[in-house]
């Protein structure tokens, strides 16, 4: 089975991850965290959780009728939002790729010089 990609960007002001799917497909984003140790700990309860079976979610209904999840830790701080789906049974979909593919996910880290992507990254 093929693995899930977590990507995580720093900017000076913090740091934020997104867990892809094998084929590219953003399943879920965090938030900004004020410190790479803190996003680095979200990483690794979100991983902890899909392995264990145990997410604990909400799913939410927006005002244009669309759902959407927050993941969250088992003290109840926001790990990571889903994208918004058109029927509540394609939003639990997305939780269990989720689940499927954090477990394993590869963590990628984009390398940059100055403003600009040397359209390298570091995979570790």
């Amino acid at each position: 089975m093929a693995n899930g990609i977590i990507v995580k960007k720093q900017s000076g002001d913090g740091c934020c991850f997104d867990l892809l799917s094998p084929d590219g497909l953003v399943l879920c984003r965090s938030p900004r965290y004020d410190s790479e140790a803190a996003c680095k700990a979200a990483i690794a309860c979100l991983r902890a959780s899909c392995a264990a079976l145990s997410l604990n979610y909400d799913i939410s209904q927006t005002d244009a009728g669309r759902f959407t999840f927050t993941l969250r830790s088992e003290s109840g701080e926001e790990l990571a939002r889903g994208p918004e789906f058109a029927a509540e049974y394609t939003c639990k979909r997305g939780l269990e790729l989720i689940a499927r593919y954090a477990p394993g996910a590869e963590l990628v880290v984009p390398t940059h010089i100055g403003g600009a992507s040397t359209g390298q990254s570091y995979r570790g």
